[in-house]
């Protein structure tokens, strides 16, 4: 046997050797370590609309050539002649399609795309260029180009021209001086929204290949990157320049998903190491020009001033964090909330302000993104409300916004961070059941205050009284799943028609099951049918069908957003209207055609009632339209939610000016003060004593109301559970 066995070994181990040589030929590169000779050369085709006489077209250059040069020429760039290739508008799908490996995309083309890309060149955004730097250079810049891979584009680095500047006929000096001005900006909307004035125009003149803006005399200032060309414009006219570095210009390098896969993966890191070498060098080099550009303007005798910082992180800066608000859906919320802190953290530096922090922490970038929103809107209407006022005890509240994403390890990390990074005094918690209850351990031992304007469980809400009460520091103001399913229950049986239970196989939807066929048999009637179905799916053709043949008429919906649109929109498609109730509208319901189904769901607030208003929530509409004016005008991510929070501010605030005679303010101070607050006018109701020893739930099922969208998309009441 051994010499058969020495044989089938020697057959095994040739035959791998075989195939072995086969597939190192079908490899486009391999290492020359591993088999001491280049076997083939990769060659990676890259588009750009880099102009040939500006230093962007030499980082292009730099690159290919440094590409060649680090892997020892088995990896040559194929620059080409981009024009003959490709057309600008042409090079994310050209890259999409694999025409071209690598392509150097403008900013402002791809924000055309991902919208958030916009906040790069939003002018005066950032507080100055090292807070672009900061962002691109941290996590933040990563999780922007992450979002490249929703358009199958791997992003792998940002390159810098410069920044914008303003130049006028006449000093600059505060933002109502353009408004006198005839004013010519570079094509954007937010730059011709953050200039505002009579005579702003969005270009005369010509706005060249790398964003200078050349305009006609007939304008009074432009903005624009400072070139050779402008400069020299500037020397035979009364223009001075206002150095402001407002605008960021630059370029995102990135590959096509396929192309990026293919290649090794020591070829990646090589790529990726030199564009960030790249990177750093048109930084340098945009400085340096700036820096030359300076220095002929003052040798051509041109007024030079700058925009001190004071000016431009107060009057400036404020105003476009002021425009930004109303696009933080379209921004990205989440990402604009990172940058705020950012900014904050750069600002203080290591001095510890004399202030109240008030964390918030939602979901931004996920399924309750509309949640998230609304909460933040509502803490941020309720403390521009109360600093106006002199602020809690002379001392003003800033809130810090983080963006769980609907992960709970990211909220309790958050927690952690907001308590120890900032010393948070409240946390406004806007997360999912889930992430709320393991929140509360986390705040309970940072003795931080946990405020719910959102998540219905109340397993995490049992108070007893008890001052160890593990759960004491968490007060809520948003309809439980008990208050919530009971109306909900009354509206779906009214009409005594044949029911259905349509839910999520999720912990809420368990537990809407066990609320409502509890109160099927209180009332000694018939077992609804029971259809569930799971988080995420996309298809209810079969489960509809099944109700729609059962002879359904009335339907409990327990689901998340972009489900609840999915089965709608099937329900439509196969002519299935059943009633239909949820315990949470969404945002975009009012979009669907009027007439699908009779969908009805619970509020405690709306923008579109006023009978249902107190002064505060008339006050609380007003103010709304006035800070967050969006891009589609009436659009209201989730009124109620707003409400809520924003009532839970103010009476955190209450809380906390009766805590003047305590000295130290901890947590269990806090909860005390709480506990007591007797009256305040708020915007969902006037609340009379809303707290007590034994209940941290502000609402009662008095405060719900059943709401439906008209044929015009505005809410409407159906019923009022109120007195």
């Amino acid at each position: 046997m051994k010499p058969m066995l020495t044989w089938g070994i020697g057959v095994l181990i040739a035959a791998s050797l075989i195939l072995s040589g086969l597939l190192a030929k079908d490899l486009l590169w391999v290492s020359d370590t591993m088999t001491g000779q280049r076997q083939e050369t990769i060659l990676l085709r890259m588009g750009h609309d880099a102009p040939h006489d500006g230093f962007m077209r030499q980082a292009v250059d730099r690159f290919a050539q440094d590409i060649k040069h680090r892997s020892h020429g088995t990896v040559e760039i194929d620059l080409g002649e981009n024009e003959t290739r490709t057309g600008r508008h042409n090079l994310i799908l050209s890259a999409q399609q694999g025409k071209l490996d690598m392509v150097l995309l403008p900013v402002s083309e791809l924000g055309d795309h991902l919208p958030s890309f916009r906040i790069l060149d939003f002018p005066f955004y950032f507080s100055d260029p090292k807070a672009h730097h900061q962002f691109f250079d941290g996590p933040l810049g990563k999780r922007l180009l992450q979002q490249m891979d929703t358009l199958d584009l791997v992003g792998i680095s940002f390159w810098e021209e410069g920044f914008r500047q303003l130049v006028a006929n006449r000093k600059i000096e505060k933002l109502a001086d353009l408004e006198t001005m005839r004013f010519s900006v570079v094509p954007g909307f937010f730059t011709t929204k953050m200039f505002t004035g009579k005579n702003v125009i969005a270009v005369d003149g010509t706005v060249g290949s790398m964003g200078e803006n050349i305009p006609s005399e007939k304008v009074d200032g432009w903005e624009t990157l400072l070139t050779n060309s402008v400069v020299n414009r500037l020397k035979d006219h009364p223009y001075q320049v206002n150095l402001s570095y407002h605008g960021w210009q630059g370029m995102i390098l990135a590959m096509g998903s396929g192309s990026y896969q293919r290649i090794p993966l020591e070829v990646q890191e090589i790529i990726e190491a030199s564009a960030h070498e790249l990177m750093q060098w048109t930084r340098h080099k945009s400085g340096q020009l700036e820096q030359k550009l300076e220095h002929a303007i003052a040798e051509a005798g041109i007024p030079l001033q700058r925009i001190s910082q004071p000016l431009r992180t107060t009057e400036w800066t404020t105003k476009a964090r002021r425009l930004s608000l109303g696009y933080e859906e379209i921004l990205g919320a989440g990402l604009l909330a990172q940058i705020e802190e950012m900014e904050l953290q750069r600002s203080r530096g290591k001095t510890k302000m004399d202030e109240w922090i008030v964390g918030v922490d939602a979901d931004f970038s996920s399924e309750h993104d509309h949640s998230g929103l609304a909460i933040k809107r509502g803490v941020r209407l309720a403390i521009d409300e109360i600093n106006a006022g002199g602020g809690i005890l002379g001392k003003p509240v800033t809130m810090i916004t983080t963006d769980n994403r609907g992960s709970v390890s990211l909220g309790v990390n958050h927690m952690k961070h907001l308590g120890q990074q900032w010393g948070a005094v409240a946390v406004i918690a806007g997360g999912t059941d889930p992430i709320v209850a393991d929140q509360i351990p986390i705040a309970k031992n940072q003795n931080i205050l946990m405020l719910i304007p959102h998540a219905s469980s109340v397993g995490w809400m049992r108070v007893d009284g008890n001052a160890k009460d593990e759960t004491r520091h968490v007060f809520r103001i948003a309809a439980n799943e008990y208050q919530a399913n009971r109306i909900l229950f009354e509206e779906l049986t009214k009409n005594h028609g044949k029911s259905a239970l349509m839910l999520e196989n999720t912990r809420n939807g368990r537990q809407a099951r066990t609320i409502m066929t509890g109160y099927f048999a209180e009332r000694g009637m018939e077992n609804p049918m029971i259809v569930w179905f799971n988080k995420g799916q996309k298809v209810f053709l079969d489960a509809l069908r099944k109700m729609q043949n059962a002879g359904i008429t009335d339907i409990f919906l327990e689901s998340s957003p972009g489900e609840t649109r999915q089965i709608r929109a099937t329900m439509a498609a196969i002519s299935f209207n059943p009633r239909m109730v949820s315990r949470h509208g969404d945002a975009e319901d009012q979009l669907l055609a009027p007439g699908i189904g009779d969908y009805s769901f619970l509020q405690t607030y709306s923008f579109d009632i006023h009978s249902n208003h107190t002064a505060m929530g008339a006050a609380l509409r007003k103010r709304y339209w006035d800070l967050f004016d969006g891009p589609v005008p009436g659009h209201i991510p989730d009124p109620s939610t707003t409400a809520q929070a924003y009532d839970l501010v103010f009476l955190l605030a209450q809380a906390l000016q009766r805590s003047s005679g305590l000295g130290t303010v901890g947590t269990v101070d806090l909860e005390t003060m709480m506990e007591r607050l007797e009256m305040h006018r708020g915007a969902i109701k006037d609340y009379v004593l809303p707290f007590s020893r034994i209940r941290h739930e502000g609402l009662v099922p008095a405060d719900l109301t059943m709401i439906q969208f008209n044929t015009e998309g505005m809410r409407v009441p159906i019923r009022n559970s109120r007195p």
